[in-house]
């Protein structure tokens, strides 16, 4: 008896196959089949007939009959009857000039995954640690160096302040300035009232004479 969770293959060599294999799941029946150059499962090679046999697999066993008893399926030497007939795995059915392999199917091994390596003291879980890169320090010679400050500021020579104008001189001055343009026109100049042209000088104005007495 098969093991049970297994998986088989029948697999036919030197002959042109369509399909090529077939598989076999322990739990999984297949009805039976014909196997031969115009069978279901189609084998062409020399000394195959039409309809060389038929296959039958149960959901755990395998059984194989032969369509003609002068042409049988061969088993390990021996003639398979025209009666179902069991073989186990692994096993080599002959058709003529072709092959069937039965065996069972190795499961591939599972991958075992690796553990993550754990974060040292200094790192933080999902991020890569940094990396600091210590550059030398790079200077230049005492000669070619260069000092660099504020620029130097300009010195002005001591200057005396302007003196004040007397009080009662620069309220008269405001006083021509606002009624004479003349004087506004020196003001805006900043000249002097000496500087004025003789023509330019206002006449004095006091108080209008007395009327005669009649």
């Amino acid at each position: 008896m098969n093991a049970a969770g297994a998986t088989y293959l029948l697999e036919a060599r030197n002959a042109r196959a369509m399909p090529l294999t077939i598989e076999l799941r322990t739990g999984t029946t297949l009805d039976p089949l014909s196997v031969g150059r115009n069978g279901t499962w189609l084998l062409d090679a020399a000394g195959v007939l039409i309809q060389h046999a038929f296959l039958y697999f149960d959901g755990e066993q395998l059984f194989v009959q032969s369509t003609d008893p002068h042409v049988p399926v061969v088993l390990a030497g021996r003639p398979i009857p025209t009666q179902w007939t069991r073989v186990n795995a692994p096993c080599s059915l002959v058709f003529g000039a072709c092959t069937i392999e039965y065996q069972r199917v190795q499961p591939a091994p599972m991958r075992e995954e690796s553990a993550p390596s754990e974060p040292g003291p200094d790192t933080v879980p999902g991020e890569p640690p940094s990396v600091v890169a210590t550059l030398p320090q790079l200077g230049l010679p005492d000669s070619e160096r260069t000092e660099v400050g504020p620029p130097p500021v300009a010195r002005i020579a001591n200057a005396a302040p302007p003196a004040p104008a007397a009080p009662h001189t620069a309220g008269r001055l405001a006083h021509l300035a606002s009624t004479t343009p003349i004087f506004e026109m020196a003001l805006r100049q900043q000249q002097p009232l000496g500087a004025l042209p003789a023509t330019e000088r206002l006449p004095h104005v006091g108080r209008p004479a007395a009327a005669p007495a009649p």
